[in-house]
């Protein structure tokens, strides 16, 4: 965590110190293309055992030819809901996280609007883990009662707009394909859903 917010750090800094010397959106050009990038932030919101939970995403990208991205994205499960169905003394809730690349086609419909089509690739972990309030009374290897990887390809749609200066507002809807969740009494298409939220980018692209 906080190799990444130091990486947010260093991404705000360049766009602000490129962004002083040059009234176009880009960071610089190199053989004849230009080079940008963004860091962005999305909130999703999506269903979990037909229940409504959120998803929380970075995106940091390279943009190139103010059309094509190429970058890295983490994203979280945001789930608090308390279970006890496969323990009968404590609770615990589900948690899920996972990392990928992803490559994206930006659109441009006018200086102040965009749309994009994107796909990431990347891989991730499910868990489930007793809640903080039980942890104090457990040694760190019963803090978990299953967990398991899984792989996930995500395609993504969209549509932002300028708000002001390097700020970008937008809306975006995907979808998640995972491999098999397997964990105990656990649905293996648990995080095959739908998704759709709000998005924030700052940068030059």
């Amino acid at each position: 965590m906080q190799k990444i917010f130091l990486l947010i750090l260093f991404f705000t800094f360049s766009f602000n110190t490129l962004s002083q010397n040059s009234n176009e959106r880009k960071l610089f050009s190199l053989d004849g293309n230009d080079i940008g990038g963004y860091i962005g932030f999305n909130g999703r919101l999506t269903t979990v055992n037909s229940l409504s939970a959120g998803l929380i995403d970075l995106r940091i990208a390279v943009v190139v030819n103010k059309n094509w991205a190429f970058g890295f994205n983490t994203s979280g499960l945001l789930n608090d809901r308390h279970l006890n169905t496969l323990v009968k003394d404590d609770v615990y809730h589900l948690m899920g996280s996972y990392q990928g690349l992803f490559i994206e086609r930006i659109f441009e419909i006018n200086n102040d609007f965009r749309y994009s089509f994107s796909i990431m690739i990347g891989q991730g972990n499910a868990k489930y883990e007793y809640c903080r309030s039980v942890i104090a009374d457990k040694k760190w290897y019963e803090e978990i009662i299953d967990q398991t990887d899984f792989y996930i390809i995500q395609p993504t749609f969209d549509i932002y707009y300028n708000l002001f200066d390097n700020f970008w507002f937008g809306l975006n809807a995907g979808f998640n394909l995972t491999t098999s969740i397997r964990m105990m009494e656990t649905d293996e298409a648990l995080l095959n859903k739908a998704n759709g939220g709000l998005s924030l980018k700052y940068g030059l692209f």
